[in-house]
């Protein structure tokens, strides 16, 4: 048996095993688009009990600015739990003024009052040019961070959701900053890097048609059939399995990305350490 982790020490506390896996979005209506997996790990198994479009899980208003705020209450609540979020928790360290990520994210709010400002000051800063934190290169991860495809969703889920979470204190966010105590874990995952790692991203299963479903299915039979993933019930699978665009199913992996994540010392340990607690780290 490996040697108990440092971050684990850290932290005081053993790894969660109440699991929730967020399709995040920054769009106007984000609780309409962002998805929640809820589940429990058993002897390494996650047995996804619950997965509903955030609104509907939160009970509010599909609106931004109604949903975020339920989004961090929900996550101040929990206690025995990791949470694994698809955007980006930071910037290109070169592109940073701030010497701590803890500093850039209290700062985040005043330096960059709107989306605009966001998008202009980042292009700014790199010459027009989108460059990658290191994390984003080993995962080959499509876009850059302030990429216009998901900046809004860095924007956002950094300005709204682990701002007043890292404020509080209400958070630890691996493996950049820990503020110990029985608080929720939160870290980045990549549901579409896990799923080409697995050979599982082709064909296309973001769709309408009989075959995007199919595609779905592919996915959802491979976590249950390797035993990392059980479904509790056929309503449940077959809401996962008919939600077209695919966030139900992304928040699924999210989950699964997660709970194998936490339940492994070793892997959190790797990413631990320059540049990951400046930049943040992607787990797939």
């Amino acid at each position: 048996m490996s040697e108990p982790s440092r971050i684990l020490d850290h932290l005081a506390t053993q790894p969660p095993t109440h699991i929730y896996g967020v399709d995040f979005s920054g769009a106007v209506d984000a609780g309409k688009h962002i998805w929640v997996s809820e589940g429990t790990v058993v002897d390494r198994c996650l047995t996804i009990t619950d997965c509903r479009s955030a609104s509907d899980f939160l009970k509010v208003s599909p609106a931004r600015d109604v949903t975020f705020p339920a989004l961090v209450v929900f996550i101040a609540s929990l206690r025995d739990a990791a949470l694994g979020f698809d955007f980006p928790f930071g910037l290109p360290a070169s592109m940073v003024d701030e010497d701590s990520w803890s500093a850039f994210v209290a700062a985040f709010p005043s330096r960059y009052p709107t989306l605009v400002d966001f998008d202009h000051d980042c292009h700014a800063a790199s010459g027009g040019k989108e460059w990658k934190r290191l994390c984003d290169v080993e995962t080959r991860a499509p876009f850059s961070p302030y990429n216009r495809r998901v900046i809004s969703q860095t924007y956002y889920g950094i300005r709204d959701l682990l701002h007043p979470l890292q404020k509080a204190g209400q958070a630890n966010f691996l493996p950049i900053h820990h503020v110990g105590g029985n608080v929720p874990w939160l870290l980045e995952v990549c549901p579409a890097g896990a799923l080409k790692d697995a050979e599982l991203y082709k064909p296309p299963y973001k769709g309408r048609t009989p075959a995007h479903k199919d595609a779905r299915n592919r996915i959802l039979e491979s976590l249950e059939n390797d035993s990392s993933v059980q479904v509790v019930s056929c309503a449940l699978r077959d809401t996962i399995l008919s939600n077209a665009p695919g966030d139900a199913l992304d928040s699924v992996v999210a989950a699964a990305v997660t709970a194998r994540i936490v339940g492994n010392p070793d892997s959190i340990e790797a990413k631990s350490g320059e540049p990951y607690d400046f930049e943040g780290c992607i787990y797939v």
